[in-house]
């Protein structure tokens, strides 16, 4: 049994009067979305955090992303012997550029050599998307890149990540005629909580 923190992510924005009558519907009709999205963005990248906190790292910085640091992983978590991750879903979360490097390991041969039907020849025709030694792939472009233009992958087994939605997330609106001639006020809020088992 662990305990995680709840947190509680929110957005308010105000849109006057005036603004209301110069901006186009299509454009009106958009901000709720949009406020939704950026909340779901802070959630997504609250929860990489987490990921990126892990106490095994592979790989090194300045170079490529290859299908044996994933093998690596997938052997690290089913191998683990004080929390074995034997018979459970595993998933690994990389930035695109990852992925194009995976890509790139698949398809080497490509240019040179005749390529018959198979992995290869649809990894270069379609991109690679699926498992890696058993290792479900997904790619989130909310990945932070650092200062030496790296990015940490995660690797983990179902269990070790855990979110939890609190609820629905819930929106209000609210008049405030002391701002900017009259305004309406919208308010966006969402809680959840993160942890790493």
């Amino acid at each position: 049994l662990f305990s995680i923190t709840p947190a509680q992510v929110g957005l308010s924005l105000k849109v006057t009067d005036r603004a209301k009558r110069k901006i186009s519907q299509n454009v009106a009709a958009l901000i709720g979305s949009l406020g939704q999205k950026a909340m779901n963005t802070k959630k997504d990248k609250n929860l990489l955090a987490i990921g990126a906190s892990a106490t095994t790292d592979l790989g090194t910085a300045n170079n490529p992303m290859t299908i044996g640091l994933v093998s690596a992983a997938s052997s690290n978590i089913t191998g683990n012997t004080t929390e074995p991750g034997v018979d459970m879903p595993m998933y690994a979360v990389m930035k695109s550029f990852h992925m194009a490097d995976i890509y790139d390991q698949l398809t080497v041969g490509l240019i040179t050599y005749p390529t018959p039907a198979g992995l290869s020849e649809q990894t270069f025709r379609n991109g690679f998307r699926g498992s890696i030694f058993n290792v479900e792939t997904f790619i989130d472009d909310n990945i932070t890149v650092d200062s030496a233009a790296d990015a940490i992958a995660i690797a983990f087994g179902r269990d070790a990540i855990v979110h939890v939605e609190a609820g629905s997330p819930t929106a209000y609106t609210a008049r405030d005629n002391s701002y900017g001639g009259g305004a309406d006020a919208m308010y966006l809020y969402d809680e959840y909580a993160n942890g790493m088992r």
